[in-house]
């Protein structure tokens, strides 16, 4: 919505002031073209108008852009949770059924579910709460930090191979 009044505020003023300077333009003499002011105005405010219809039709297109990308996400998220909803239907159908032979397959299908949950949680909440630099951000921290623990789980190991 923003970006629509945006549109038409610079559809407005380029031409609000490439009409002035028509009129302008219109106003110099056809026949000698007097140099005063009201000719430059005119060259330069229709330079100016052409400008903010040029920025307009770019904002349009950028918002145009936006929000496809934004209808092809929410349609990722809506396959999500169809799919997280099939998943959960599917382990009640089947422990329903006696598919389960011990408590653990039916534990081990509910953390398969909570996994994907928690992976729709975390991409609508960096959609919405955080942008592109601070994910990266983050997402290189949390590397580092699974290295430096398996570089130490690496060290214990080989510790104790030595040791024995």
């Amino acid at each position: 919505m923003q970006s629509i009044s945006k549109i038409s505020l610079f559809t407005t003023l380029g031409l609000l002031i490439g009409f002035t300077g028509g009129i302008s333009f219109s106003r110099t003499h056809w026949i000698n073209y007097d140099i005063d002011f009201f000719f430059w105005w005119s060259i330069i405010s229709t330079l100016i108008g052409f400008l903010f219809v040029i920025f307009s039709v770019w904002q349009y297109w950028v918002g145009k852009n936006q929000e496809e990308k934004n209808k092809a996400q929410v349609k990722i998220w809506m396959q999500d949770a169809n799919g997280i909803s099939s998943a959960l239907q599917r382990i009640v159908k089947d422990n329903l059924d006696g598919r389960y032979s011990s408590t653990n397959d039916m534990a081990n299908s509910i953390w398969s579910v909570e996994a994907m949950s928690k992976s729709f949680y975390q991409s609508l909440y960096e959609e919405r709460c955080v942008t592109e630099e601070e994910y990266k951000i983050r997402q290189k921290r949390l590397s580092d930090l699974i290295d430096k623990q398996q570089e130490a789980e690496l060290a214990a190991k080989i510790s104790q191979t030595e040791i024995k």
